[in-house]
């Protein structure tokens, strides 16, 4: 069985009382058997038996300040790393 396990930020700070910890706690939540994608401030992880050449990473700088663009590629894809590039950049509307 393999799947993703990711959270937002933004989303976990308005959670209820008492769900969401002090955020000077200086832990990490990290699930069992995780491979992280991506890190802080909105972590993806690929849980499960995911082999190395099933996972690509693409990102795509951005003006200082914006989130960084991400898109993660599992299992078989033929697009090369610049292919899908340029696919994250017209999915985002040519605004990056």
């Amino acid at each position: 069985m393999r799947w993703l396990v990711g959270w937002s930020s933004i989303a976990a700070s308005f959670g209820t009382v008492g769900a969401v910890g002090n955020g000077g706690e200086g832990r990490t939540v990290h699930p069992v058997g995780s491979q992280l994608l991506w890190g802080d401030p909105d972590p993806l992880w690929a849980v499960g038996d995911w082999r190395p050449d099933e996972i690509r990473v693409i990102g795509v700088a951005t003006p200082e300040g914006a989130p960084t663009a991400r898109l993660a590629v599992l299992g078989c894809c033929g697009a090369t790393d610049e292919q899908l590039r340029v696919g994250l950049l017209a999915a985002r509307g040519g605004a990056m």
